[in-house]
């Protein structure tokens, strides 16, 4: 729904290649990107602040994830 938003004003190109390439950005971990989807990710994080802020709390349910056991996981979430 937000990137719809955001797609609404762009032509159909424009708008495929958005769906396209934001849609894995905002899928990768932080730790996976390259400089260029790093790039790509603080345009987003610039254009689409919505968008960033998905982003950022998808990371940090992750870090739940992360951590090396279950007493560790709550303070990670915090």
């Amino acid at each position: 729904m937000i990137k719809a938003k955001y797609q609404i004003n762009l032509d159909k190109d424009a708008r495929l290649y958005v769906k396209k390439s934001i849609r894995w950005l905002i899928l990768k971990r932080p730790d996976s990107l390259t400089e260029k989807e790093c790039f790509a990710l603080s345009l987003v994080r610039e254009q689409i602040p919505e968008l960033a802020l998905a982003y950022d709390i998808k990371e940090l349910f992750f870090k739940i994830y992360d951590e090396d056991d279950k007493q560790q996981a709550p303070n990670a979430f915090r």
